[in-house]
């Protein structure tokens, strides 16, 4: 029995497909949100498609997301999200790390001015 040779060429990725929702997906994205213990995120609604099953659906009111917990869907919804503020025409989130404020003075320098102050 002959040996398969091993690709060396990655597997197709599925096909991703942004749209606004229509009347007719409403159904698919009330299961969606069901499986992902939400609510319908509020119509006009961004849906993100997997090889055609709906995995992400983002509000265009608020931007509220539910997404498929079955399947691996954080890219997807990162992708769906920039769309959808795209779609607003919104600006990107900022980073959410603390801001960085100016130095303090230091002990010294508090000091020296509270002297010059009397």
């Amino acid at each position: 029995m002959a040996a398969r040779p091993i690709s060396s060429t990655p597997a197709d990725p599925p096909a991703l497909t942004l749209r606004v929702a229509t009347a007719d997906d409403l159904p698919r994205i009330a299961r969606l949100a069901a499986l992902d213990s939400a609510w319908p995120p509020e119509p006009p609604v961004l849906t993100a498609e997997l090889d055609g099953a709906i995995c992400v659906a983002v509000s265009l009111v608020d931007l509220r997301t539910v997404a498929d917990p079955f399947r691996l869907t954080a890219e997807v919804r990162a992708i769906t999200l920039a769309r959808a503020r795209q779609l607003l025409g919104a600006a990107p989130r900022r980073d959410r790390r603390p801001r960085r404020f100016a130095a303090r003075p230091s002990t010294a320098d508090r000091s020296a001015r509270m002297q010059n102050a009397t």
